[in-house]
């Protein structure tokens, strides 16, 4: 009787075992399968995002050569004045100047610019446009421009001087003159 207990303990454990082994057999077959399931999403991944990646470097490389004269940073007195120019500024001042100040200056203020980031500016070739013409104009064709737009502050900085006749000072009170940049306020100007 008790060899009978013995020899039916033995059989159980022995399935036991067996059950045991199965069970890891199929774990490790799950998992084989679910790494070449991983390994085959990072090839698709990899496939669907080269392009794209091949694309931005092409931009990245393509920008600089096609507009060797911009800038694709700020000089550090540009830098300064924004820095200066930030906490004078509310949400209803509107400040003109060309782009790199433009799409600069929105991070450290609330205020407004003229012209800005290029995909965040409406109508942004007439801005340019008129950008070019107010620093061309006469005095009387720059306070049409100003009225009709609400300026508040002219930015005269390295990019206005590079690109455009800055000689004649425009309207305003002169608030900012260090390092060859100029910011004027426009005292009274409503937008």
């Amino acid at each position: 009787d008790s060899a009978e207990r013995i020899r039916v303990a033995m059989e159980q454990q022995a399935q036991t075992v067996t059950m045991i082994t199965a069970a890891v057999d199929e774990t490790a077959l799950a998992a084989d399968s679910m790494s070449d399931t991983v390994a085959t999403i990072r090839r698709v991944l990899l496939i669907l995002t080269t392009p794209s990646t091949m694309a931005l470097l092409a931009l990245l490389l393509y920008a600089p050569l096609v507009r060797p004269n911009f800038p694709l940073f700020l000089p550090e007195a540009d830098l300064t004045a924004v820095a200066w120019l930030a906490p004078q500024l509310n949400e209803t001042d509107l400040v003109l100047s060309h782009y790199p100040v433009g799409n600069t200056l929105p991070r450290y203020t609330n205020g407004r610019v003229f012209i800005g980031q290029p995909f965040l500016t409406l109508h942004l070739a007439d801005k340019l446009d008129e950008l070019t013409t107010f620093w061309a104009a006469s005095p009387t064709a720059r306070q049409a421009t100003i009225a009709r737009w609400g300026i508040t502050y002219i930015y005269v900085g390295t990019v206005e001087k590079a690109r455009f006749d800055t000689t004649i000072p425009p309207p305003g009170e002169l608030v900012y003159d260090r390092d060859g940049v100029k910011i004027y306020q426009l005292l009274g100007a409503t937008p």
